[in-house]
């Protein structure tokens, strides 16, 4: 007879599940922990890379702010009755002010009284233009901070705005 063959061992036979071979948990934790790193690192660095033209840009913008004693540029666009004839621009510095640019080239010239208007209602006066034909262009300075203004209009002598660009500058820098 012969003798009974062993039953094997049961846990022999199972894999080691949730155990790491030979390794320590800690090991486990730190590769994470360094991939993570690795991974922020690389990723910071590809924003830093990708935005540098951006920094490049603000610094240069800064530059031209600093000159003229200002803090920030608004645009809006010129509306008339037949669309968008212009752009207007403004500053915010020592001193601030508005500038237009139109595309009249075509039109006769014509006599504008300037308004500004403030956002409280206020009109002020900016003097008189001739625009239209080669007459392309009107800047005057401002004696509002240019967060207080609301419209730039460009009025025949009968009060009529023949063109308005409605301003919603606010400084990027505080309020405003």
């Amino acid at each position: 007879m012969t003798p009974a063959s062993p039953r094997p061992r049961r846990w022999a036979t199972r894999p080691a599940i949730g155990r790491t071979a030979g390794r320590r948990p800690w090991v486990a934790r730190l590769a994470v922990a360094a991939s993570v790193v690795v991974a922020l690192a690389v990723g910071a660095g590809a924003v830093y890379q990708g935005t540098a033209g951006d920094r490049r840009l603000a610094d240069s913008y800064r530059s031209v702010l600093a000159q003229g004693h200002g803090s920030f540029f608004a645009a809006a666009p010129l509306q008339g009755p037949a669309g968008t004839p212009g752009r207007v621009f403004g500053y915010q510095g020592q001193p601030s002010w508005l500038f237009a640019t139109l595309n009249l080239s075509a039109a006769r010239p014509e006599h504008f009284n300037v308004w500004l208007v403030t956002r409280d209602g206020r009109r002020l006066s900016l003097g008189e233009t001739v625009l239209g034909g080669t007459h392309s262009t009107r800047g005057a300075r401002i004696h509002v901070n240019l967060t207080q203004t609301s419209q730039l209009r460009f009025e025949t002598a009968s009060g009529h705005a023949t063109m308005v660009a409605y301003l919603n500058a606010h400084s990027p820098w505080g309020s405003g």
